[in-house]
C-alpha cells in the first residue's frame, strides 16, 4: 500500500471519479465512498494520509464526520468540499480545528482541478 493514501466521501459519484483522477496523477492510492457507512468502514481498512468531506452527505452530514474523525484520534489532514456559501465552509472548518482536526483546506463546488492538483500535492508529508 502506498504511503500517499486519499479517503474522499461525497455523495455525487461523479466528482468521485473527477477527485480519484486528479488523486492518482498525484501519486495517491484513492478510496471514494458514497455514505457515512462506506466512509467509516474504508477509514478503518483503508488508513488514508489524507481526507476529503463533502459536507452534504446522505443520512449524515461533514459536521458529524467531523465529530466520528475526532472521536477515531484522526492525525490526517482534511479537505472540505462543498456547494455550500463561504460562511458556513469556514465555520465547518472551524468546527473542525475545534476538535482538534488538521483542516488544510476548503473547496466550493465546482473545483479547479489546477487548484486540487495544487493542494493535494501540499499534503504530501503533512500527515
Amino acid at each position: 500500500m502506498s504511503d500517499k493514501r486519499l479517503l474522499i466521501i461525497d455523495d455525487e459519484p461523479e466528482v468521485g471519479v473527477i477527485l480519484r483522477q486528479i488523486a492518482e496523477e498525484c501519486g495517491f492510492d484513492v478510496e471514494a465512498t458514497l455514505s457515512a457507512d462506506e466512509f467509516r468502514a474504508a477509514y478503518s481498512t483503508f488508513r488514508p494520509t489524507a481526507i476529503i468531506v463533502d459536507l452534504a452527505v446522505p443520512n449524515t452530514d461533514g459536521i458529524q464526520l467531523f465529530r466520528w474523525l475526532a472521536d477515531q484520534h484522526c492525525a490526517v489532514p482534511i479537505v472540505i468540499i462543498s456547494g455550500f456559501d463561504d460562511k458556513v465552509l469556514e465555520s465547518a472548518k472551524r468546527l473542525g480545528e475545534a476538535r482538534g482536526l488538521l483542516m488544510r483546506g476548503i473547496f466550493t463546488k465546482p473545483m479547479r482541478t489546477a487548484d486540487i492538483s495544487s493542494l493535494l500535492n501540499g499534503l504530501v508529508g503533512t500527515a
